[in-house]
């Protein structure tokens, strides 16, 4: 089994992040996306976000992303290897860290069983912290950032529960 923190200055940072992602697993259970992702992560305000030309992370974000991934990869209970709670969690850190983030689910119609969907963060409209670039339609974004609540939101928030398991 591989180890989740390398050093011991880790240990702290994986036990807040392994915090997140139990309550990120109770909370999508229990409401619509929309409004999970309104409780789960930070509101950027304008005056938070850094203007950044490239995609360039703080070393402690990386780590943290590793981290998340280390412990979604445990597959056991709610630590298993899922694209949208990776999503909320490398949202919620490039947030704190003022960057103009966004959670976008997408799906494809090129998997053997159908529909095949799919979560990821983009910085500037680019997709960050995947191996390959995301080959999906965006059906939700969030935040919007073009002043309309989720502008681009198929899920309707008068559902009751969650769409994910």
């Amino acid at each position: 089994m591989q180890r989740i923190y390398k050093k011991p200055s880790e240990l702290l940072l994986a036990l807040k992040l392994s915090w997140w992602i139990i309550v990120i697993s109770i909370v999508i259970r229990c409401v619509t996306l929309p409004r999970a992702l309104r409780i789960l992560t930070h509101t950027i305000s304008p005056k938070r976000i850094m203007i950044r030309k490239g995609v360039a992370f703080d070393s402690s974000i990386l780590r943290a992303v590793n981290i998340t991934d280390r412990l979604l990869a445990l597959n056991h209970l709610c630590f298993t290897p899922t694209c949208w709670k990776r999503s909320i969690i490398a949202y919620r850190l490039l947030a704190s860290a003022g960057m103009p983030a966004q959670i976008v689910f997408g799906v494809s119609g090129k998997s053997k069983d159908g529909i095949d969907g799919h979560a990821w963060v983009e910085v500037n409209s680019v997709p960050v912290f995947e191996a390959v670039t995301p080959e999906y339609v965006p059906t939700f974004l969030y935040p919007s950032f073009d002043g309309k609540p989720d502008s681009k939101n198929i899920f309707d928030d008068s559902t009751q529960g969650s769409q994910f398991s």
